[in-house]
């Protein structure tokens, strides 16, 4: 074919626009993980991810770069990967659960058996969730009776130990709301009796119903 035919054939079929290459979402995610999870290295808390599209069309990125999406990795609600050139960016998400330890039963006890270590173990909660009246320390339970049977696999709670009441339901009662910021008191009557640490409601002379935990000394505490 000669140059002439070439130019003509040219002018009259344009070049066809070359496909840009797409980038490899599955990569750009794993190392957003790696970038997390460097980021929260020796910190005590699990990550949990969200996931990228995997259908997302997004054009192939030479150097992507990956920030945290917010002032901090506290703060972050995960990581920002982003493209200068093309211009683009997306998000995964990423959530850090702090790493929290519970007490649980190891073997059956007894109603009125007092624990001893053997009867107990530490696991790590798996969504950071702890319920109100758990505890993290075998030592604070090592001694007290049980208020009733409990079998290996049970987190224990203070209301499963036959702890004395420090509340009695009907008794004036002292209620201290705690805050960083102030400390006040207020007097109220026990609508339920309690021991330490356990919930219990109060009335106010105004007639409203508050909740908080029975402490030592009888009173009972509410957080702000």
């Amino acid at each position: 074919m000669s140059r002439l035919s070439l130019f003509l054939l040219l002018s009259v079929f344009p070049a066809l626009p070359v496909l840009a290459s797409r980038q490899d979402i599955a990569l750009i995610e794993a190392q957003a993980r790696a970038f997390a999870l460097q980021g929260w290295q020796g910190a005590a808390v699990r990550l949990s991810y969200g996931q990228l599209d995997r259908r997302l069309g997004l054009p192939a990125c030479p150097s992507p770069v990956y920030a945290w999406d917010g002032p901090g990795r506290e703060a972050a609600r995960g990581v920002k990967i982003s493209c200068v050139s093309p211009k683009w960016s997306i998000r995964l998400p990423v959530r850090a659960i702090p790493s929290q330890t519970v007490v649980m039963i190891k073997r059956t006890v007894a109603t009125g058996q007092k624990l001893v270590a053997e009867d107990l173990e530490l696991v790590e909660s798996r969504d950071g969730n702890v319920p109100l009246g758990a505890f993290a320390r075998i030592e604070d339970v090592v001694g007290k009776p049980m208020a009733r049977t409990v079998v290996p696999g049970l987190m224990l709670r203070r209301e499963m130990l036959a702890l004395p009441l420090v509340v009695r339901q009907g008794q004036p009662v002292r209620i201290v709301a705690d805050n960083p910021a102030f400390n006040v008191s207020a007097q109220g009557v026990a609508m339920t009796a309690g021991s330490e640490g356990q919930s219990v409601g109060v009335r106010m002379p105004n007639g409203r119903i508050l909740r908080g935990t029975a402490r030592a000394d009888g009173s009972v505490a509410i957080r702000y």
